[in-house]
């Protein structure tokens, strides 16, 4: 597996040389290179591509992390945040973001270890794949590459981050397939990665993907209890 790459910026010289003491040992999952006082000196990051984390102190006096958050999203959508603060009181407001995580500094020895061990199980994941369609037309695509994924007869679409694929195959077979990793049935055509749901409302799931800046479907009525249900178990089990 390759190592995971990491930047940090927070403006507490104390709490870095305490991070970074942490961080090497786990040395043989992570890759931890690059770290920042200020928020000013990330913006000069061109291309955040390289880095798989960026750990974030929410409060810093030239730029917030949820302002830098907001920056770093829209150059690299794919990134995992994680919030470092002691305002537990701007968690709600950063929630637009995605974060993988909040680790709270005085909690950072328990929080720090739970947040880099989730890391390295969603890398696990993450690099498992799948085989779509029949034996004339057949294709292997990564799990967490896929948005979502829906049906029209028996000729499969599977959006992906990269495009989209249409092989012959079964929505009953893949959902069977995607279970182990919590995609959600929301009508009979369509089955949904929650990695990618950005909120359940008005019985529609709305997808922060990377093809379109929004895309809304629609749930099923008799399935609307049961999705919003699946989508919180899943916020839950991703966050604890």
């Amino acid at each position: 597996m390759d190592k995971i790459n990491i930047l940090l910026c927070d403006d507490n010289s104390e709490f870095l040389r305490i991070f970074k003491k942490r961080m090497a040992e786990y040395s043989e999952h992570f890759i931890f290179e690059d770290m920042y006082s200020s928020g000013k000196e990330v913006l000069e990051i061109k291309d955040f591509g390289k880095y798989d984390v960026v750990f974030l102190d929410i409060s810093m006096p030239d730029i917030s992390g949820i302002e830098l958050a907001d920056i770093i999203r829209k150059k690299n959508n794919t990134i995992n945040i994680v919030f470092i603060t002691n305002m537990e009181e701007l968690v709600f407001e950063s929630i637009k973001y995605r974060p993988f995580r909040f680790i709270r500094k005085g909690r950072l020895d328990v929080e720090l270890e739970e947040c880099l061990k989730a890391l390295i199980k969603e890398r696990e994941l993450g690099l498992k794949t799948i085989e779509i369609g029949n034996k004339s037309n057949r294709i292997i695509v990564t799990v967490s590459n896929i948005i979502y994924v829906e049906s029209f007869h028996h000729e499969i679409t599977v959006h992906c981050i990269d495009g989209q694929y249409k092989v012959r195959d079964t929505l009953h077979r893949l959902e069977n397939v995607l279970n182990e990793f919590s995609f959600m049935r929301i009508h009979k055509g369509c089955i949904v990665n929650p990695a990618y749901t950005y909120c359940i409302e008005k019985g529609t799931v709305i997808l922060k993907d990377y093809v379109a800046d929004k895309k809304e479907l629609k749930i099923s009525r008799n399935r609307i209890a049961m999705v919003k249900q699946q989508f919180l178990h899943y916020q839950v089990s991703v966050r604890c």
